[in-house]
């Protein structure tokens, strides 16, 4: 019996992800440890975990750390240390969702080109492909992944700007 939400895509030559929330998540636990250790780093005072969490909800992260009471060079320092601590933590605590590899898999099947947008950083991003395609013996499920905003190496407009679709896009051939 053919999937539903596969056969959607017939027809269809690409698919694009975003990283976090979509195919990977973070559990609340490392949330809230990764932003308390940047806070510490930062010499800023703690928060409590409601606080944290509310940090992740919306993607308004600067406008949180004002509602804080963080002026612009403590979230600048606090960024320095979040991504110090994301980039050189030795266990990656992420998770893959649990029917991304199978849905993936099916969409190579198909001879889907995958790619991947994201707002993090080059390094994460290229680790957690790595994590996902190892879920898979030797292969590499995504055929192009870029970061966009200000980790973007291509210096891509962070979302909701178009330009990271459109340089996956370009480099997949679609």
């Amino acid at each position: 019996m053919e999937d539903s939400g596969i056969k959607i895509l017939d027809g269809k030559k690409a698919v694009i992800f975003d990283l976090d929330g979509t195919l990977i998540y973070t559990p609340e636990r490392v949330l809230i440890k990764t932003v308390s250790i940047a806070l510490e780093r930062t010499g800023l005072p703690s928060q409590l975990p409601d606080k944290i969490l509310s940090f992740y909800r919306g993607h308004r992260w600067n406008e949180t750390l004002r509602a804080w009471d963080l002026n612009e060079e403590d979230i600048s320092r606090f960024w320095q240390n979040y991504v110090d601590y994301v980039e050189n933590r030795e266990e990656d605590e992420t998770l893959i969702y649990g029917d991304v590899v199978d849905c993936l898999k099916r969409l190579k099947d198909k001879k889907m080109q995958l790619g991947i947008v994201s707002s993090c950083t080059c390094n994460y991003l290229e680790r957690q492909v790595r994590k996902i395609g190892n879920s898979l013996v030797g292969n590499n499920f995504f055929d192009a992944y870029t970061s966009v905003g200000q980790y973007s190496e291509q210096k891509l407009a962070d979302k909701p700007s178009p330009k990271g679709i459109l340089y996956i896009l370009k480099k997949i051939g679609v």
